[in-house]
């Protein structure tokens, strides 16, 4: 089966992505959910296993000005047994570009999905042609199964909200229980939660569960003094401190220091990131020297590197 996979940046005939950053002046955020890590993954990997898992075996990827990035992320697919090509979306007719990629015959199956989130699908087979609908919201989720014909339509009218009616014309509708996304810091922690307590549906972890809802990453070592308190993981190659408090509902990725004294709950410390003595991060996501705090909605760069800091790459 073929998938079209939506991985463009927020193109407004897409999709309208909203933001609860609110940066501070001096501070240029560049905040791409689909790169940042939901536990020991990127979010668009996780997309892209999902589609797998539902029988797809070649995936036509849609990329704007990230086109690098992705392919970096996801390489050429053999790692997960399909075929992934790219196609970049042109400025002046993007969704045209995507309908270009569908291509073959009409009937055969293709699975459209939205890289910026995962909504729950549900038992139906391929010959199905349904559209995922948020319950809560009542909007199209970028979710269907549907035909070559029926999905090239669905790219024509746009990935967003606005082709409600034109779905629902084309397809049955799936109301779905449940969605995880990461359109925003916000969301992107919410969906980290829901992995961490297992409520994502089929979305895996790696790392060996040490206690109940504890996992660690290879060679990561957690001093005798530290406090885990579940949910909560911690990467390949990391080292946590004496006297760290971490968690509940939180991520530490892999080649990351968390220095001794720091009370970490509900974020996530991104990969190669060091983290200093007696600091409290809690509801945000640190990258390097960059902290998104979901709960005011700011964005600061701290200066200090014995405070917060990227590591060098090994």
């Amino acid at each position: 089966m073929r998938a079209v996979i939506d991985c463009t940046g927020g193109i407004p005939e897409y999709r309208s992505a909203s933001s609860d950053i609110s940066a501070l002046p001096d501070v240029s955020v560049g905040y791409d959910g689909l790169l940042m890590p939901l536990v020991d993954r990127p979010f668009l990997q996780h997309v892209l296993e999902k589609c797998v898992s539902l029988g797809v075996s070649t995936a036509e990827i849609i990329v704007d000005e990230n086109e690098e990035a992705i392919r970096k992320v996801l390489g050429n697919g053999r790692r997960w047994g399909c075929t992934l090509n790219f196609h970049r979306v042109r400025p002046q007719a993007p969704l045209i570009s995507v309908a270009e990629a569908l291509t073959g015959s009409p009937s055969d199956p293709c699975l459209i999905a939205a890289g910026h989130c995962i909504p729950t699908l549900g038992a139906t087979g391929a010959s199905t042609q349904v559209a995922y609908v948020d319950r809560v919201s009542g909007d199209w989720t970028g979710w269907a199964m549907a035909t070559c014909a029926s999905a090239t339509s669905l790219c024509l009218v746009g990935f967003n909200a606005s082709g409600a009616s034109l779905i629902r014309g084309l397809c049955a509708v799936h109301y779905c229980e449940q969605m995880i996304s990461c359109e925003t810091p916000k969301a992107l922690l919410r969906a980290q939660r829901a992995l961490l307590e297992g409520k994502a549906e089929g979305l895996l972890m790696t790392g060996r569960e040490i206690m109940a809802g504890v996992r660690l990453g290879r060679n990561a070592t957690v001093h005798p003094s530290a406090t885990l308190i579940a949910p909560v993981y911690v990467g390949e190659n990391c080292r946590i401190g004496a006297g760290v408090t971490l968690g509940p509902n939180s991520v530490v990725c892999r080649d990351c220091i968390v220095d001794r004294g720091n009370i970490v709950e509900e974020s996530l410390i991104c990969s190669g990131t060091f983290v200093g003595e007696e600091l409290e991060v809690r509801s945000a996501l640190v990258q390097g020297n960059l902290v998104i705090n979901t709960q005011i909605g700011s964005a600061t760069e701290v200066t200090d590197p014995c405070l917060l800091s990227r590591l060098p790459a090994a």
